[in-house]
């Protein structure tokens, strides 16, 4: 099986192997070779983890040999200075691809399993070291969680599809994620087979590309949020 990847740099001084075809599969590396390279153990990852969550009905489960097929790149960029301006980060031709139904199924099935994850890493973390200011980390943990429901409600808002204005979200971490991921998955149906492409201060959406940030950025923040643990 041939699974075509795209590769997004820089981001946070790394860059991002994204698969194309599947929400949630992602990898990073120092450069584009290490990115590359080591894809291939991100995706037997991401199967191990579908599989287990998914169970009989895992649709990568059947999938043993294959070969990756970069198809794409994306240089990200700074509309004006780096320090001020506004970071561009990646628009691929996948992007504009309408959601299948089967997508779309798939994709709720991937954010309510995350989901799910990062309640159980809540549920794990002590109270008290919620609100630990950890070096060189620009949040405490609270806020990251925080920073994951802010982000998915951007996310919404680049398709005019946020139901509420930022103010108006409650402030709690965890009512505001269950908020902005109601409204996500509300409205992803509506987006079935449609062709829809905005811009949105320099930078071009789709509903594709929300699925694909979405996933992203929740999965990786829950991997970060595990490291600094790791630091207690």
């Amino acid at each position: 099986m041939q699974i075509n990847i795209a590769l997004e740099g820089k981001y946070e001084n790394h860059f991002i192997v994204w698969a194309l075809d599947f929400p949630g599969c992602f990898g990073y590396g120092a450069d584009e070779q290490e990115a590359i390279i080591h894809f291939p153990q991100d995706f037997l990852a991401y199967q191990n983890w579908i599989n287990f969550k998914a169970g009989a009905h895992s649709w990568v489960r059947d999938i043993k040999d294959f070969d990756i097929r970069l198809v794409e790149r994306f240089n990200n960029y700074y509309v004006n200075d780096q320090n001020q301006g506004k970071l561009i980060s990646s628009w691929f031709q996948n992007d504009q691809k309408p959601l299948s139904h089967v997508e779309i199924e798939q994709a709720l099935e991937i954010l309510k399993w995350s989901r799910k994850d990062f309640m159980d890493l809540w549920n794990s973390i002590p109270p008290a070291a919620m609100n630990i200011n950890f070096p060189a980390e620009r949040w405490t943990i609270a806020e990251i969680f925080k920073h994951v429901a802010n982000a998915e409600w951007w996310y919404l808002d680049r398709l005019g599809q946020a139901k509420n204005k930022r103010n108006e979200l409650p402030q709690h971490p965890l009512d505001k994620l269950a908020v902005v991921r109601e409204n996500l998955v509300e409205i992803l149906p509506e987006y079935e087979d449609i062709e829809w492409v905005q811009k949105v201060e320099g930078e071009i959406w789709s509903p594709r590309k929300l699925v694909r940030r979405s996933i992203w950025h929740e999965k990786d923040h829950l991997v970060h949020i595990q490291k600094l643990i790791s630091l207690l």
